[in-house]
């Protein structure tokens, strides 16, 4: 039981490492989509300036107006682009979240047979907190101390005390 233990931890230690890194790359490719959207609406903006003002004089002679149309047509390519990878991106955060939800369960289930061991067989090493980080794209790190499990207050603090010397280096 102890070894199935050890083993099951394992895998999810490993399936942590997968969560956080989807985690990153969604946070990443959100951060990228922010990026270009506003340049969209900067660039966006300057050309519906421009149109207004030719209109305001009465339209634009042929010359500025083929680069206006150009450009509006241009706009609407990455108009489209934009909302194709609004849809990949909003598919990556459905991903990223679902994979959040199944780790969340497999760490309660694991908790769950740690603790019938542990009272079945006396095995008592079961994980009961983590403490994760994550470098977003930026460079800022977000960091997270989990506790699922713990006894009394003075085990509550114990767990916690461990978690921050992790925090800590």
């Amino acid at each position: 039981a102890a070894r199935a233990l050890a083993v099951a931890l394992d895998s999810l230690r490993d399936a942590r490492a997968a969560v956080t890194s989807l985690q990153a790359r969604t946070d990443q490719a959100r951060a990228r989509f922010a990026t270009e959207e506003r340049a969209f609406a900067s660039r966006l903006a300057i050309h519906n300036d421009s149109v207004r003002a030719w209109n305001a004089r009465g339209g634009a002679p042929p010359g500025p107006g083929a680069v206006l149309l150009a450009e509006g047509n241009a706009l609407d390519s990455v108009r489209a682009q934009l909302a194709s990878r609004h849809a990949a991106l909003g598919a990556l955060v459905r991903e990223a979240s679902a994979a959040r939800v199944a780790l969340d369960r497999r760490e309660r289930a694991h908790e769950t047979r740690a603790r019938l061991a542990q009272r079945r067989f006396g095995i008592v090493a079961a994980e009961g907190a983590r403490y994760s980080e994550v470098v977003l794209d930026q460079g800022a790190v977000e960091r997270e101390i989990r506790v699922w499990r713990f006894d009394d207050t003075a085990d509550l603090e114990r767990v916690l005390a461990h978690e921050l010397g992790h925090a800590l280096g």
